[in-house]
C-alpha cells in the first residue's frame, strides 16, 4: 500500500468539529460543477435518484450483469421464461386454428394475436438468453488484472479482470455517512476484497473526458468508505464505469485528492452561508450552462421550491408568446444561456 492512499490530511477541517449544513455526494458534486446549480440542488432538497448500476435500456437490450452468480440465475430464467413463452405460443397457435374450424376464420384470426404476443416475449427471452450467454463467455475470460496502487494517474480497467483478481461484486444497502462532517453518500456498489473496499459508480452519460466533480465524487466515496468500514480497511482508489459498459477507469484516492475534497466541502458551505447575506454567486463559467439541465428551460408553470418558499416565476417567451422558465432562472432572477434558450430563441418578459 503506498502513501498515496494515505489520506489523513489535517487542518482543513478540525477534528470533532460538526460542519453544517448537511451535504450529500450529489449536492457536492454540483458545486463543484457550478456554484448556482449546488445552490439549487441544496436549497431545493434535490438528490441522487436511486438508480441501478445501469440506465435503462430498450425491449431488447440488457445491462451487464456485475458477477457470475447473477448472470447463471439470470440465464436459467431467461430460458425458463422462454420455454414458457414458447408453449403460450404453441398453444395459441393450437387455439387459433380449432377456432378457425369449429367457429368461423375471421375468429381464429383472433387467436393469432395471442400467438404473435407470445413470440414476442419468447424472442425477447431467447435474446436475452444469448446476451447473457455471452457475458458468461466474457467473464470467465477476464484477465487477473487491477490497477497498480502506487500510481497516482487514472488507469483504465474492465470489470472482469477486477473479478478474476479476486475481489467480490457487493451492492450497497445503506448511505454511508460521516457524522463529524455531515457528509453522507451511496455509491452504486462495492468491490471487496479481504479488507479493500473499492466504490464503484456508473457515469451514465460519459463523453470521453473526465471531470473535476467526477474526481471529487470518487475522493468523497472513498473517505465514507473508511468512515463507514473503520480505520482498518484500504480504499486506494474507487472506480468509474463508463455507460451500459463493463469497462471504466480507477481513480487513486491520493492525499492531493482527499484535500481537494475537503476544500470543495469546505467552499460548498461557505458559498451557502454567503447566500444568505447576497443575491448568489455568479456562474462558473457560462460555457456550462449551456447543457446544464438546472438551467434548461421548460414550459411547466409549476413553482420551484427552494427552502420551503416557493420562487416567483422568471418567464422567458418564444415570438409566438410561449413561456418557459428554468430552476437555475427562477432562483437567480436571470435566463440562463442554455442551448435551448438560443434554439427557440428566448427572450425574458417585460
Amino acid at each position: 500500500m503506498s502513501n498515496n492512499s494515505d489520506a489523513n490530511v489535517v487542518g482543513l477541517m478540525p477534528d470533532g468539529e460538526i460542519h453544517e449544513p448537511s451535504l450529500g455526494v450529489f449536492v457536492l458534486t454540483e458545486f463543484v460543477y457550478c456554484p448556482r446549480a449546488g445552490l439549487c440542488a441544496h436549497e431545493t432538497g434535490r438528490e441522487e435518484e436511486e438508480e441501478e448500476d445501469s440506465p435503462p435500456l430498450s425491449f431488447f437490450s440488457f445491462n451487464p450483469l456485475l458477477s457470475i452468480p447473477e448472470i447463471d440465475a439470470a440465464l436459467q430464467r431467461a430460458i425458463g421464461d422462454m420455454t414458457w413463452y414458447v408453449a403460450g405460443a404453441a398453444l395459441s397457435a393450437i387455439v387459433a386454428v380449432l377456432l378457425s374450424i369449429f367457429v368461423n376464420r375471421f375468429v381464429g384470426f383472433a387467436g393469432v394475436f395471442g400467438l404473435l404476443w407470445f413470440l414476442t416475449f419468447a424472442a425477447q427471452r431467447g435474446i436475452q438468453a444469448f446476451q447473457l450467454n455471452q457475458q458468461r463467455k466474457l467473464a470467465l475470460e477476464g484477465k487477473h488484472r487491477e490497477p497498480n496502487p502506487n500510481l497516482s494517474d487514472v488507469q483504465d480497467i474492465h470489470w472482469w479482470d477486477l473479478i478474476q483478481a479476486g475481489f467480490e461484486s457487493q451492492p450497497v444497502q445503506d448511505q454511508m455517512i460521516d457524522s463529524e462532517l455531515s457528509f453522507s453518500g451511496k455509491p452504486h456498489r462495492y468491490l471487496r476484497r479481504g479488507n479493500v473496499v473499492i466504490p464503484v459508480w456508473r457515469m451514465r452519460n460519459y463523453d470521453g473526458r473526465l471531470y473535476s466533480q467526477n474526481f471529487i465524487r470518487m475522493a468523497a466515496y472513498c473517505h465514507l468508505v473508511q468512515k463507514s468500514f473503520g480505520a482498518g480497511v484500504e480504499r486506494p482508489y474507487g472506480i468509474i464505469l463508463f455507460g451500459h459498459s463493463l469497462d471504466g477507469v480507477a481513480i487513486p484516492f491520493t492525499r492531493q485528492r482527499h484535500a481537494d475534497f475537503l476544500e470543495a466541502l469546505r467552499s460548498a458551505r461557505e458559498v451557502i452561508a454567503e447566500s444568505k447575506q447576497s443575491p448568489g454567486p455568479a456562474p462558473a463559467d457560462p460555457a456550462l450552462c449551456a447543457h446544464c439541465p438546472t438551467g434548461k428551460p421548460i414550459a411547466d408553470e409549476t413553482q420551484h421550491i427552494a427552502n420551503g418558499i416557493p420562487l416567483p416565476v422568471i418567464h422567458a417567451e418564444t415570438q409566438t408568446g410561449k413561456c418557459f422558465h428554468s430552476l437555475c432562472g427562477d432562483r437567480f432572477r436571470w435566463l440562463p444561456p442554455h442551448e435551448d434558450v438560443g434554439r427557440k430563441d428566448l427572450r425574458l418578459s417585460s
